[in-house]
């Protein structure tokens, strides 16, 4: 990276005792502004100090456009520093890979912690005033209120960025110099133009430039390009303004050879050159020669590395020359950045070359480029760059470009560029791996049924390996919302060696995430917690992630009913998100409404509900589990009735387990219960094919609830089986949510099995049953019938405990009901009792 590195000052440089005195300061401070324009001496102040004061270790940052931008800028930091902080191989991952611009604190605070263990040193932002975007801006705030004082954070640039510092002065650790101090004394004036100019004129010429520039470095060194060949006239001119151009037109161009002209024009675009760069952007060229003889003219070019002999214009000369090159024809100047387009990529400098793609808008080549890249900080900044309408012409761009805004929670942006994916869909099979990768996006209408590449012809698709591994993701998603679990396995295997060999975060967390959420689903519950702590530490590392994380596992808890941590974590989902998360946003509320309702929230749960079907992609149809849970507290609710109509509208394979069995129930309930016992069948023997758990619990106690009061012995022998089922696949995966569906039955289906079925199981089959409680009590009173349990033992009347725990009083009466069946109770007292014999309250 050639922006990372101090420039060497130039030989016979002026001693500035004044400001080096000055700069001696920054040994006793956190950090000082240097605040002057262009070719004021900042630059070569402040090097020149270190190199004479041999302060160190020092790391030196040369600032342009493209590190306006928090993720580009903090790799830059982080390369800059990696001497310093060593081979921190966790700090270095999370940096290089930290695609999120919100919440760049947590990602700093590694960084910060590092650096209080590394000793003294110096940090140097030149030419910091391209520091503009508001989130760089933020974390820069965060990081100098958090540096250790042994750090010291020198800014420099023609102005200062918006930085707050005012802790830091009222504090005496912060120090300036402004723009009046960086002109130059008279004798310094002197000193530059005899001993680091060289030049050999009459005191009294030296003089007249030295007033007519009037201290600044810069106007120095224009006049010393304009001084005549016997050394002892100048043309006389006051800087300013456009003024300065008019100078270098006339005066500066004049002592330039044609070919010094036509290389300084190139090279006035370029972030830095070296013969190499050189000696492919021109024909029949002398590098050495032209390098030397520009030097002897006092041409300020600046040496960015003395060793490899890497040069970049001063900015003078870069603004002057930079005008000149957009007068060249078109074609001209097509032709100059697509050759150093390509002489950068062939050096590697990938952030080199895009710029010159971006300014040619050949955004073709530079979409190859950053798919090339996978996600490396410097990448993002030209990502950002390209039309979105541009974005769908290279597959690999247009996966990383919807990863990346996805991971950003630019749902809109991703929307846009799956629409462009879809019309080449149509004749391109590369773009079909991409299929319904909409699904993700919480305006996007869930589809069950898709046809998925099979797993062989999707390897051999020509992509590149990030690319390759967010498909095998994507599938295996698409795959197991299908039923074809075994089939997901094998692609999250194929993508898992990749996340193995790369290590990257975000591939990392969300191949974990599609675990977890195959595992709920078909209730292997223990796997699923086993995904979730995997990726906890990835989660820490990418704060971004967060919400993803605790909304997914609260889904858990809430199945094995461990309420009060799924509330937590709920609640943690909520402290994180933002309010353009739309999925996520999606999810917390869908998840929230199940928590509503088993704690008997439920006017907080219709209203949660009438909330969650505003969004596009939450049809009816596709809240079975969400309806399962909310008919067990309003049954009549007119909403069953649509999720009816919806159901019998929409083919069958487009249903999940939850919305079949609910549909069975309002069969039942309807009087056909031949139809709704064949559907739980059917639901328990395709289960049992795809090793679905959570189905045959689910599907198994319903049926053995339908069954409940037929006493012949087929049926007797049918619900027995169904609990023995149950009870198996639950067991050794804690998931107690389907017993919790089945509370107001499951004492009576308890007493009517008898001992002899109880016998039957084993130790921890038995364990399982007493941990849910006798006759359906205990474990299966949720969370808000207890709290209003514990109300009513208070004495309160029913109005009182309304008020105290703020829901209605229909509601505190709807929980009387189902306490009272749940515990056999006649009136409040008996309860009470029939609790305190249990020791529950």
């Amino acid at each position: 990276m050639t922006k990372i590195g101090m420039p060497v000052p130039r030989d016979h440089y002026v001693v500035r005792t004044r400001l080096f005195s000055k700069l001696e300061q920054i040994r006793y401070s956190k950090a000082a502004l240097i605040e002057g324009g262009a070719g004021t001496g900042k630059t070569t102040l402040v090097s020149s100090w270190f190199q004479q004061s041999g302060s160190g270790p020092v790391f030196w940052i040369t600032l342009d456009e493209a590190f306006d931008h928090v993720i580009v800028f903090w790799n830059y930091v982080m390369e800059a520093l990696k001497d310093l902080i060593g081979n921190d191989i966790q700090m270095q991952t999370v940096l290089k890979e930290h695609i999120q611009e919100e919440d760049m604190e947590q990602v700093l605070a590694l960084l910060i912690n590092r650096l209080y263990e590394a000793g003294e040193c110096f940090l140097v932002l030149d030419n910091a005033q391209y520091i503009k975007n508001q989130k760089l801006l933020e974390s820069l705030d965060f990081f100098v209120a958090h540096m250790p004082d042994s750090m010291h954070l020198i800014l420099s640039g023609r102005k200062k960025p918006d930085i707050y510092l005012g802790t830091l002065a009222m504090e005496a650790k912060l120090f300036e110099i402004r723009p009046e101090e960086l002109k130059l004394d008279g004798a310094e004036a002197a000193a530059f133009l005899k001993n680091t100019l060289q030049l050999s004129c009459k005191e009294t010429t030296l003089s007249e430039m030295c007033r007519l520039a009037a201290g600044w470095v810069g106007g120095l060194q224009l006049l010393s390009l304009s001084v005549t060949k016997d050394g002892e006239n100048i043309r006389k001119q006051k800087f300013s303004g456009s003024i300065i151009d008019k100078y270098m037109e006339r005066e500066v161009l004049s002592s330039l050879t044609s070919k010094e002209t036509e290389f300084l024009t190139v090279a006035g675009i370029l972030g830095y050159f070296d013969e190499e760069v050189c000696g492919s952007l021109f024909e029949d060229f002398s590098f050495q020669q032209m390098i030397q003889g520009l030097l002897g003219k006092n041409v300020m070019l600046t040496i960015l590395n003395e060793e490899k002999e890497i040069y970049c214009c001063h900015d003078i000369l870069k603004e002057f020359f930079g005008r000149r090159f957009e007068t060249l024809p078109e074609s001209q100047k097509g032709k100059i950045l697509r050759k150093a387009s390509e002489v950068y990529l062939e050096k590697g400098d990938f952030g080199e070359c895009l710029k010159y793609d971006i300014k040619r808008r050949d955004y073709t080549h530079a979409m190859q480029v950053i798919a090339q890249m996978e996600f490396a900080g410097e990448a993002i900044t030209y990502l950002k760059q390209i039309p979105i309408e541009r974005s769908a012409e290279c597959p690999e761009f247009a996966c990383q470009a919807f990863f990346y805004y996805y991971s950003n929670f630019e749902e809109e942006t991703c929307e846009k560029i799956y629409r462009l994916i879809e019309e080449k869909m149509k004749y391109d099979q590369v773009y079909e791996a991409f299929s319904y990768i909409d699904l993700f996006l919480a305006r996007s209408i869930q589809k069950r049924h898709n046809e998925i590449l099979p797993l062989e012809e999707t390897l051999n698709l020509p992509m590149g390996k990030m690319t390759m591994t967010i498909t095998l993701i994507k599938n295996a998603y698409l795959l197991f919302i299908q039923d074809r679990v075994r089939e997901a396995e094998a692609y999250l295997r194929e993508a898992d060696q990749y996340y193995q060999e790369s290590a990257n975060l975000y591939i990392g967390f969300f191949l974990y995430t599609t675990k977890c959420q195959m595992y709920e689903y078909t209730g292997k519950l223990s796997k699923a917690m086993e995904a979730y702590e995997a990726s906890r530490p990835l989660m820490a590392r990418l704060p971004n992630m967060k919400p993803s994380f605790f909304v997914g596992i609260a889904g858990v808890y809430i199945k094995q009913m461990e309420l009060e941590k799924a509330g937590e974590a709920l609640c943690q989902t909520k402290k994180y998100m933002q309010e353009k998360s739309g999925s996520i946003l999606l999810a917390w509320k869908v998840t929230s409404l199940r928590l509503l309702v088993i704690t008997g929230q439920y006017e907080e749960a219709r209203e949660m509900l009438a909330d969650i079907r505003n969004y596009s992609a939450a049809k009816l149809v596709h809240m079975g589990e969400e309806l399962l849970l909310y008919y067990k507290a309003m049954p009549g609710d007119l909403v069953f009735e649509e999720f009816q109509k919806d159901y019998e509208s929409t083919d069958l394979k487009e249903t999940d387990y939850n919305s079949q069995i609910l549909y069975a129930l309002l069969l039942w309930e309807k009087g056909k219960e031949k139809e709704a016992l064949e559907l739980l069948e059917r639901i328990l023997a395709y289960a049992r094919e795809t090793g679905n758990k959570a189905a045959i619990s689910q599907a198994g106690l319903m049926k053995a609830r339908l069954l409940l009061h037929k006493e012949d012995k087929e049926s007797i022998r049918i619900r027995e089986a169904a609990m023995s089922e149950a009870v198996y696949y639950s067991f050794s995966e804690n998931h107690r949510l389907p017993f919790w569906m089945v509370r107001d039955q499951w004492g009576q289906l308890l007493q009517k099995a008898g001992p002899l079925w109880k016998k039957q199981l084993s130790a921890k089959e038995q364990d399982f049953i007493r941990s849910l409680g006798t006759a359906g009590q205990n474990e299966l009173l949720t969370l808000r019938e207890r709290e209003v349990l514990m109300e009513i033992k208070k004495g309160k009347t029913n109005k009182e405990i309304a008020r105290d725990l703020c829901i209605s009083l229909a509601t505190v009466k709807s929980h009387l009901i189902h306490i009272y069946s749940k515990l056999g109770a006649s009136n409040r007292l008996d309860a009470v009792n029939k609790m305190e014999d249990d020791d529950y309250l």
